[in-house]
């Protein structure tokens, strides 16, 4: 599995996308992920859905963050 994580303030773009699949490629990954504390461009988006790059923006990561952290306090 190949992941990238970017705690970055801008929208994460298209390029780190691309890189990413060539790394998945060199290595022999079969799987790829983006996670960022930001979001990221429509190109970006794009090409993620387009190549089967799994994404998760700042929303989604804070979201499961919480889930996790309630579901320790329950169980």
């Amino acid at each position: 599995m190949a992941v990238q994580c970017k705690r970055w303030k801008q929208n994460v773009g298209n390029d780190i996308v691309l890189r990413l699949k060539a790394g998945k490629q060199v290595h022999g990954c079969y799987d790829a992920w983006i996670v960022t504390t930001s979001n990221f461009t429509k190109d970006a988006r794009r090409d993620a859905e387009r190549l089967n790059i799994h994404l998760i923006n700042g929303i989604a990561l804070e979201n499961k963050l919480n889930a996790r952290k309630k579901k320790k306090r329950i169980g």
